[in-house]
């Protein structure tokens, strides 16, 4: 009897930063700040200067990522920190 396995590739920090719809962040380019989507230029020197941590853990562009994602934090040593606290769902039989 033949088996067949899925397999499942995890997304690497660059390609879940990327996917996400919305990043909180404010870019500055020279004496202009604006809020709005980073390019992918911009994300991926962003992981490689270890600007975004991803579960307590300063992931490099290319790393896979544990799951579940608790927590996510961009810039932490700037003068603003954005810290998303990623909220678990429940399944409806948990009281």
């Amino acid at each position: 009897m033949l088996k067949l396995i899925e397999i499942i590739e995890l997304p690497t920090a660059f390609t879940y930063i990327k996917g996400l719809e919305f990043l909180p962040v404010v870019r500055t380019r020279g004496k202009k700040s604006t809020f709005g989507r980073p390019s992918n230029s911009e994300i991926f020197r962003w992981l490689e200067s270890g600007s975004i941590i991803i579960n307590g853990v300063k992931l490099k562009p290319y790393d896979y990522i544990d799951y579940p994602i608790e927590q996510l934090i961009f810039f932490p040593k700037g003068q603003t920190v954005t810290m998303i606290d990623v909220i678990k769902q429940r399944s409806g039989n948990e009281v």
